[in-house]
């Protein structure tokens, strides 16, 4: 985790922490009408996740923004985001090793076709020659 996810996780906390959750004016940063670039940035950072939405010089918690301060704030909603990307990447990584297993299996099935019956038929002779021998 970043520094900017740290600022994120700060700036959000601060939001859900005002009465309301909505209307919530630039003032939430340090110096509003100078805000520098980093915080500007970080503003944008927010916007483009869909944590608040843009308004002027107004700033509004989202619903999703909201789902993630209950969650417990942007840190937890990350480690939680990673732990599902894993989970994700070993189901699929489970789901291509039954696909290459699933293959090699309908090769072989492919390729042996006619021995089950080959030897069903040479059964059946060892059983008719059995049952006429007596």
């Amino acid at each position: 985790m970043n520094n900017d996810d740290k600022q994120i996780y700060e700036i959000l906390n601060k939001l859900y922490q005002r009465e309301g959750h909505h209307g919530f004016t630039t003032d939430i940063y340090d110096d509003p009408p100078r805000m520098n670039n980093a915080i500007k940035r970080l503003d944008r950072i927010m916007i483009d996740k869909g944590l608040v939405d843009e308004d002027v010089e107004v700033r509004m918690l989202t619903d999703f923004g909201l789902d993630v301060c209950n969650m417990g704030g942007w840190l937890e909603y990350l480690k939680l985001e990673e732990s599902q990307q894993k989970i994700e990447e070993e189901r699929q990584r489970r789901a291509d090793e039954k696909l290459k297993y699933d293959m090699h299996i309908s090769k072989y099935l492919y390729k042996t076709r006619w021995w089950p019956l080959i030897i069903l038929l040479a059964s059946l002779g060892v059983a008719i020659w059995a049952l006429f021998k007596k």
